[in-house]
């Protein structure tokens, strides 16, 4: 009896035990199921980023071409297999086929216009020699059918990595160090750019047209010092010296690492521009790689990554944007002209806005009159040199009423009004140069203003 109680009693705790066999049993198999599922999930997110040529180069769909090859400049030069430590070398290098594969398509015109309408699947019938349109691919890359969304496409970067070491080689240069040397590509400023900033007072008030400190990408070895003072036209600047609120100029600023490839090839460009004259502003630069102290610096500027151009006006950076995609130093004036502050420069129509707008500002007043049609680069920058001591006002396009009252003859035609109404005619030498002294003259003689 006591034997069969006991047995009875031993019953149940196999079946408990049996129980939670079964349950761990379960836990394990779902477990073991849902990693399987992350898996498969990662697979399949990490295909469908591989297979989107916008999201490996970081761009919209609406994305130009210049912004596809800048993209494509500053990401080959981050993954470059030489340009990273050894352990990190496999994944750059993948990177660096990706980067190029999408370059390649997104580059060209026709392989873009297949792949954003049929996918990879779609562009690999195409280079087969087969119409897309025909294959049953559509809705565009992502979408049903195409690109990431029908099955995986089958397109190749031909040969892979050879191949995006080749598109490197055309787009940097075969020997890495020395790039494209002589700023091969980088035309501007010869003939009609000369002719923008060449002239007299006439042709002066004419139409007025990632790093992070050591170690980033796209370094060489041994650099040569980019603008070597007494070789350079350009001002080298950094933190402790660079133009605030009080500044009399405005500057135009390249931000740059004097490692950077890029950086060396647009510095022949800056180069052209520093070496015109009459220009408004200044031309400057700022090496962010010269210190950490500097690359914070230049982070404050929101200065993300570098070759990188600027207007700093007041005090303020106004950045370009594609700055390291600059092909001409008459492009970066026209960045330039762009930011010029109008807000110094009162637009005088009649004789009662002269006296609303200029002469009831308790400063003396500055009027140019001219027969041009848009304020010059020369009268913006004066504006602003003197903006704390007068108030400037133009008059264009041979205003009739204002070529009465001052009486003019020719154009371009200056007079200062001082605060007692007293007309300072200008008629100094035609240089920029000599228009400031005159302006000096007038602002130390006090008593007259």
């Amino acid at each position: 009896m006591t034997m069969t109680m006991t047995m009875s009693s031993r019953r149940p705790w196999k079946s408990s035990l049996l129980v939670i066999l079964l349950l761990v049993f379960s836990a394990v198999t779902c477990g073991e199921a849902r990693q399987q599922r992350r898996q498969s999930s990662r697979q399949n997110a990490t295909k469908k980023d591989d297979d989107d040529y916008y999201a490996i180069l970081g761009l919209k769909k609406t994305a130009s071409s210049k912004e596809i090859k800048s993209k494509y400049r500053k990401l080959a030069l981050k993954y470059h297999p030489d340009k990273v430590s050894e352990d990190e070398k496999e994944e750059a290098e993948k990177m660096f086929v990706k980067v190029s594969e999408a370059y390649s398509v997104l580059s060209d015109d026709e392989k873009r216009g297949i792949y954003d309408k049929y996918g990879k699947n779609g562009l690999d019938v195409h280079e087969q020699g087969g119409d897309p349109r025909a294959s049953g691919f559509g809705g565009g890359f992502g979408g049903p059918g195409g690109g990431f969304g029908g099955g995986g496409g089958q397109h190749h970067f031909h040969h892979g990595g050879a191949d995006a070491f080749k598109m490197f080689e055309q787009m940097f240069g075969a020997d890495f160090g020395g790039g494209s040397g002589g700023g091969g590509g980088f035309g501007g400023g010869g003939g009609g750019f000369e002719q923008m900033f060449g002239g007299g007072f006439e042709q002066m008030f004419g139409g007025g047209a990632g790093f992070g400190g050591a170690g980033g990408g796209g370094r060489r070895q041994q650099a040569p010092e980019l603008f070597q003072k007494g070789q350079s036209k350009v001002g080298k600047l950094g933190s402790p010296k660079f133009p605030n609120k009080s500044s009399k100029n405005m500057w135009m600023i390249m931000f740059y690492s004097n490692d950077d490839q890029i950086s060396a090839e647009l510095a022949q460009v800056y180069e052209v521009l520093a070496e015109k004259k009459n220009l408004a502003y200044k031309v400057g630069a700022v090496d962010c790689e010269k210190s950490e102290k500097e690359a914070r610096f230049c982070q404050s500027k929101k200065v993300e990554s570098v070759p990188q151009f600027g207007m700093v006006i007041n005090g303020k950076v106004h950045l370009m944007e594609n700055g390291d995609d600059v092909q001409s130093a008459k492009e970066l004036h026209e960045f330039a002209v762009t930011h010029m502050p109008r807000e110094f420069i009162h637009n005088i129509n009649n004789k009662q806005q002269m006296e609303e707008r200029l002469l009831g500002s308790g400063k003396p007043a500055a009027l140019l009159l001219t027969d041009k049609y848009e304020t010059s680069s020369t009268l913006f920058s004066l504006a602003y040199q003197f903006r704390n001591e007068f108030v400037f006002g133009e008059s264009r396009a041979k205003n009739i009423n204002m070529a009465r009252e001052f009486n003019v003859k020719k154009y371009p035609h200056l007079v200062v009004i001082d605060k007692k109404g007293k007309r300072h005619q200008y008629t100094g030498g035609m240089a920029k140069d000599s228009i400031i002294r005159w302006l000096d003259g007038l602002k130390k003689k006090s008593d007259e203003l």
